[in-house]
């Protein structure tokens, strides 16, 4: 149906935005050791872009009909959006941890991620992509180049400083949507596969909110 064309279409668009932006992460923290800062920026400032690029995507769904997308709903099945795994290497080299359940906001900001299906994967496609997020959490993150920098030394830290800031507040930005965009078409009820409801982006997108000062 023209429904689902036009919402897979976004899904692709999305996806792709996605796979770009963990790219530049990767090639801008390589280049952050090795104190290259200033290419290291210009490769942050287009990771954020592309989540901005996701961002309209999500935004374009707004086009679809609600009644449309309950009507082929069930087809997608188990696919979820919530199951990304270029956004979940995106939270990761971002700074995000695997290895602990997310607390409360009171509790801090170390550990917020946890995505239980990733420590106990339940089929050969999730355990290949354990696999890679798990790496991708031993390697060094942007809140890690972003707490080893210091912002008055130069000007090129100065800029990445600025861009991971962009780049937190761009993943913000799609936490946002993602969750409005959800609760739009599904209510409270739970995602596909059993994933995400609505609230639970909520929740999750408060703790995880850029708090750096």
């Amino acid at each position: 149906s023209l429904g689902i064309e036009y919402f897979l279409g976004q899904h692709r668009v999305v996806e792709e935005a996605f796979h770009l932006a963990v790219r530049m992460v990767q090639r801008a923290i390589g280049l952050a050791k090795t104190s290259h800062f200033a290419p290291a920026a210009t490769a942050i400032r287009m990771a954020a872009a592309q989540i901005r690029v996701a961002v309209e995507g999500v935004s374009a769904l707004e086009q679809l009909p609600v009644e449309s997308f309950l009507a082929f709903r069930a087809a997608l099945s188990p696919a979820s959006g919530a199951e990304s795994e270029s956004f979940r290497l995106l939270e990761v080299y971002g700074g995000e941890r695997l290895d602990s359940a997310r607390p409360g906001r009171a509790a801090g900001r170390a550990g917020t991620i946890t995505y239980a299906k990733y420590l106990n994967p339940p089929d050969a496609r999730t355990r290949l992509l354990t696999a890679r997020v798990a790496e991708a959490a031993t390697q060094h993150s942007l809140r890690q180049v972003a707490a080893e920098l210091d912002p008055g030394r130069s000007a090129s830290e100065a800029a990445l400083d600025a861009a991971i800031r962009a780049f937190d507040g761009a993943l913000d930005a799609f936490r946002a949507l993602h969750a409005e965009t959800v609760r739009k078409f599904i209510g409270a009820a739970m995602g596909t596969a059993g994933m995400a409801s609505a609230a639970r982006l909520e929740a999750i997108r408060a703790i995880t909110a850029p708090e750096r000062p």
